[in-house]
């Protein structure tokens, strides 16, 4: 894809995230990967111009191509300066179709259990509970009342006007310490991303959005034939940015005609 069509692809979805077609593509499936490789390409430009690590992040834009809704990640320094490479700073996502690993003529393959940890810098253990409580909570959330969250977000567009402002989320903010604390598992070689909804606080705990969508980040790794052993999912639960209802003012978005 050339950037003149990611443009105007993400500009279609700005056109239509209003009308009842934006729930219909945010809920066509249930998230998307990202590779090792990819990560390494993003952790390259970060080492190459010696960015701090809390200085980066990635931005998640949402676009339409051929009616299928799709998903463009860039690191944001190469957003920043319009530096732009499809496949190797700039990648392509769709909807994962399948997360199938086995080989079927070895007959059926065994899901083992999954058990959830959480990586929370410098918190407690009980801590650690209660943000893989809220993680696992705002995907289910997510899947019982995306259409609540939908509803709410059309009234909201007709009490502002429909400013581009407001209405469903048009491009994420994901701290890259995220994916760096996932991939420092050799074992993870994908990311999984997928939506939950969540209050959003500032920083001294006062409200600032109520039940609004987010994006989780959790560790895929591949079918172990051991299947009694469980498969640690590490799941993060981070400040992922939905812009709007967050501010796209001063926020290097230049994807975004």
């Amino acid at each position: 894809m050339t950037i003149k069509e990611i443009k105007d692809s993400i500009q279609q979805w700005n056109e239509v995230r209003m009308t009842s077609l934006g729930l219909n593509f945010l809920t066509s499936g249930s998230g998307l990967e990202i590779r090792r490789s990819e990560f390494e390409a993003w952790k390259d430009i970060q080492n190459e111009h010696n960015i701090d690590i809390d200085d980066i992040e990635v931005h998640m834009y949402i676009g339409i191509v051929e009616f299928e809704i799709t998903f463009y990640l860039v690191d944001s320094y190469s957003d920043k300066y319009q530096d732009y490479e499809v496949n190797k700073n700039l990648f392509v996502k769709e909807y994962t179709k399948s997360t199938f690993l086995g080989d079927l003529e070895k007959g059926a393959v065994q899901i083992p259990p999954l058990e959830f940890v959480t990586y929370k810098r410098n918190e407690t253990i009980e801590d650690e509970e209660k943000e893989r409580e809220k993680a696992i909570n705002g995907a289910f959330t997510w899947l019982l009342y995306s259409d609540t969250w939908f509803k709410n977000k059309q009234k909201e567009v007709k009490l502002a006007g429909g400013t581009d402002e407001t209405g469903p989320v048009r491009v994420f903010k994901i701290p890259f310490v995220d994916f760096v604390d996932i991939f420092n598992d050799p074992e993870t070689q994908k990311a999984f991303l997928f939506f939950g909804i969540r209050n959003y606080e500032d920083k001294d705990k006062k409200p600032l959005y109520r039940n609004e969508i987010e994006l989780l980040l959790c560790s895929k790794q591949k079918l172990k034939e051991d299947t009694d052993t469980p498969i640690k999912i590490l799941i993060f639960r981070d400040v992922t940015s939905p812009c709007p209802p967050f501010s796209m003012d001063g926020e290097n978005f230049n994807l975004i005609r």
